[in-house]
């Protein structure tokens, strides 16, 4: 915890702070918490007091935080510890637009200060622009050559800049580091195709067969052998890695928890929700929303859309979804319009704008900004109301294609349901149900994309979605392989290639071993394997 304590040892608040980073340093956080608000209530107005406030709400992850490390700042404009951790709590809580200014207030103070660079590097990556992440990013590795840290960030930065070899150089040096060495491993394979005969192959299995692997490193070196055997055709050994992948890293997934919720969103969000609520969200038309299942196609349609000079990309966004956990539309949909009601038109309007604003730091003249989250598929209700003027593009692919991509990629803990077949399907099941009731009752701009007819005849579903977003067609938008946008997903090397058809009916390589995916999928996975 980066705090900045007074040297004045007769100063008796200087001893409660030192006790409070005792507290935080044997993981007691509550206690730290609950000392740290009483010593703010008696002395308000003291920058150290309200700086360790904010620093043990962020290690507790409250937004609130940000209030405290704000006044801290505010107290002492030249103090650069509470300027960088201001900076970086508006980075962990996601608001990503608020971080510059007291970061670059920071580096101005002192341009050598290497947390600033960092946090600084941090910010532009974020925001799409590892161009000028790379000189800070460069600058500390410079300094400290043998931090791990500091190399492999580098070397993610190198991967959005397609820097291919570079970004091969920083992950093979830390192959062996103790701590991150596996999932160097790991980047190294998915990075690049190999051969079974390749050593990079015989190290990972001989670090698979160790039991002091942990966890998630383990599942990643499975997902990297699968990705190996899988390039040279061996698809039994490769579904066999990906099965222990899966496994190694299981997760619990309440599929009737997540039924009960979809039902929910199904009965909360009727047509007449929206009609009685018009106009009282942003009438900005700026915001794309490109969604649907993981793997399903959004990167290569964000890409390409975001070769239109008009339009640009701000990757995947956490934004919607903290606004939506603040309406509790996550946790209990029947609270979610009385929450909305009750606020001023005037107040409604600002949260969608916010939103808009947020895609502006992106691209400030752009007439179309993508958001590709997936995952927002669930937020759809919540976004017709603050963004009512919004375009979405929903992306579809073979459901058994799309699942098993799921599978066999090291997706996030949050994704849960995918680590199992069968509850892969069944979730899967949920979401097709979902977007059938939102394509009946949402009055936005609403778009069906299927990945399978836009790799088949690109040209003309390219010109299709350009003509929906309402801009005028530009040849562009076909070379999205040339774009030097940055891409941070899994499909940041297929977007790299022009259109190719090898990811249709990839299923049928598995078709024994996915099985229990298909009976779960049921009637879905009838009707798209035979269309496909």
């Amino acid at each position: 915890m980066a705090a900045s304590l007074s040297t004045k040892h007769s100063d008796p608040t200087i001893g409660k702070l030192k006790e409070i980073l005792i507290l935080v340093g044997r993981h007691d956080l509550p206690a730290a918490e609950a000392q740290a608000r009483m010593l703010q209530n008696d002395q308000p107005d003291r920058a150290e007091v309200n700086n360790i406030l904010g620093m043990v709400l962020v290690s507790r992850n409250n937004p609130v935080a940000i209030r405290y490390l704000d006044l801290a700042a505010r107290k002492e404009p030249r103090n650069v510890v509470y300027l960088n951790n201001l900076g970086r709590a508006y980075l962990g809580f996601g608001l990503i637009e608020y971080a510059l200014a007291p970061l670059n207030k920071a580096l101005a103070i002192n341009p050598k200060l290497m947390e600033t660079q960092l946090l600084l590097a941090e910010y532009y990556r974020a925001t799409g622009k590892p161009d000028l992440a790379l000189p800070y990013q460069e600058n500390v590795c410079r300094r400290e050559p043998d931090n791990p840290a500091y190399k492999w960030a580098l070397g993610k930065t190198f991967e959005m800049l397609r820097r291919a070899e570079e970004a091969r150089a920083c992950f093979f040096s830390l192959k062996d580091h103790p701590d991150i060495g596996n999932v160097a491993l790991y980047r190294l394979a998915v990075n690049d195709q190999h051969e079974l005969s390749s050593p990079l192959l015989a190290e990972i299995e001989a670090r698979l067969g160790s039991d002091q692997i942990a966890k998630r490193a383990r599942s990643a070196l499975h997902v990297a052998a699968g990705k190996i055997y899988e390039h040279n055709r061996d698809y039994a050994s490769a579904f066999a890695h990906f099965w222990r992948a899966n496994e190694s890293d299981a997760m619990p997934f309440d599929l009737a928890s997540y039924r009960r919720w979809v039902d929910a969103l199904i009965s909360v969000f009727t047509p007449e929700v929206f009609v009685r609520r018009r106009g009282k969200g942003s009438t900005s038309d700026i915001p794309v929303f490109v969604l649907g299942m993981p793997r399903s196609g959004t990167t290569l349609t964000d890409q390409i859309i975001a070769r239109h000079p008009q339009a640009a990309r701000a990757g995947e966004l956490a934004r919607m979804r903290k606004i939506a956990r603040s309406l509790h539309y996550c946790d209990d949909v029947a609270r979610v319009l009385p929450a909305f009601d009750a606020m001023s038109q005037a107040k409604s309007t600002a949260l969608g704008d916010e939103y808009v604003n947020l895609l502006k730091v992106f691209a400030p003249e752009a007439r179309r900004v993508v958001d590709k989250m997936p995952h927002n598929f669930e937020l759809l209700g919540l976004i017709a109301l603050l963004c009512p003027e919004a375009y979405v593009v929903h992306m579809r692919r073979n459901a058994i294609d799309t699942c098993l991509s799921c599978y066999q990629n090291q997706l996030s803990n949050w994704h849960g349901y995918s680590r199992d077949l069968a509850t892969l399907g069944l979730y899967y099941r949920e979401y097709s149900r979902l977007m059938d009731h939102w394509r009946r009752v949402l009055p936005l701009k609403f778009l069906d994309v299927d990945y399978e007819k836009l790799t088949d005849d690109f040209e003309t579903e390219a010109r299709r979605l350009i003509t929906f977003l309402d801009l005028p067609w530009d040849p562009a938008c076909l070379s999205f392989h040339e774009s030097t946008a940055a891409v941070g997903t899994f499909s940041r090397n297929q977007v790299r290639s022009p259109i190719y058809r090898s990811s249709v009916g990839r299923w049928r390589h598995y078709e024994q071993q996915v099985q229990p995916l298909i009976t779960a999928l049921g009637d879905i996975a009838g009707s798209l394997a035979k269309s496909h």
